[in-house]
């Protein structure tokens, strides 16, 4: 066994026997690790305030060679009390911590993961939901796991698409389509604007992803685009979107998520 040192953000929480959490923790050092707190439940002095989902915390865990991690000890580094003021804000960051921990590897470090992750929830606490915010931060995660979409050229025939040119984006083959290759519901339509702003974003460093220059009408192509082919990698419905498209006023949190 030996006592091991995380940087951590708190990604899903399992209630365990009567006063135990079963933690799923994205670290800067080992990608995705699960572990158990005992007596994290009850204990108002060691884990006080530690295991709130989208804390970013350091921890000191003991790992053995098969199974979970125990956790020791552990700090708060970052509590993120904002997210918790609206359901807007809370389902936007449980969205964002969702998909990271999806795409995240278990005992695989993916530091640039991390800080994307960290980086768009300081954006969200900082300056609210938005549709630009949250399709950067998706299309940075599909980047990082190396799905981003092909912007360049066709799928089927490998033409060049031009810079001015709007062009049919297929979800299941991840890629602009021409007119005679797009097959039956491959007709998605992207405008040149909105591939742009895609290519944009892939290109961009993870500190610059969120500072990008937008235009307000190159973000429909992207609110339908993105979500769906993220649940396509997945290869499952995202349950902070099927949350978002359930709200009795959907306008509140479905048009800047969905």
């Amino acid at each position: 066994m030996a006592i091991v040192e995380y940087t951590a953000l708190v990604a899903k929480l399992i209630p365990y026997r009567e006063s135990d959490l079963i933690v799923w923790l994205i670290t800067r050092e080992a990608g995705l690790i699960s572990a158990i707190a005992v007596g994290a439940r009850k204990s108002r002095k060691r884990f006080a305030n530690l295991f709130d989902i989208a804390n970013v915390i350091s921890i000191k865990a003991t790992r053995r060679r098969r199974g979970m991690a125990r956790v020791d000890s552990g700090m708060l580094i970052h509590g993120f009390w904002e997210l918790s003021q609206s359901v807007q804000l809370l389902a936007a960051a449980c969205h964002v911590v969702e998909l990271t921990r999806r795409f995240s590897v278990e005992d695989q470090a993916e530091p640039e993961m991390f800080d994307l992750v960290v980086i768009a929830l300081k954006e969200l606490a900082a300056k609210g939901v938005g549709q630009f915010r949250l399709r950067a931060f998706e299309m940075g995660i599909l980047a990082l796991a190396g799905l981003a979409p092909n912007l360049e050229q066709c799928i089927g025939c490998q033409k060049k698409a031009g810079p001015g040119d709007d062009v049919n984006f297929s979800i299941a083959r991840s890629g602009i389509v021409c007119g005679k290759c797009a097959r039956d519901g491959e007709k998605n339509m992207l405008p040149a604007h909105s591939r742009e702003l895609m290519r944009r974003i892939l290109a961009s460093d993870i500190e610059g992803i969120f500072k990008l220059d937008h235009q307000q009408k190159s973000l429909p192509a992207l609110n339908s685009i993105i979500p769906a082919l993220l649940e396509y990698h997945i290869g499952a419905p995202l349950k902070s979107l099927r949350f978002a498209r359930s709200l009795p006023r959907p306008g509140m949190y479905a048009e800047a998520v969905c």
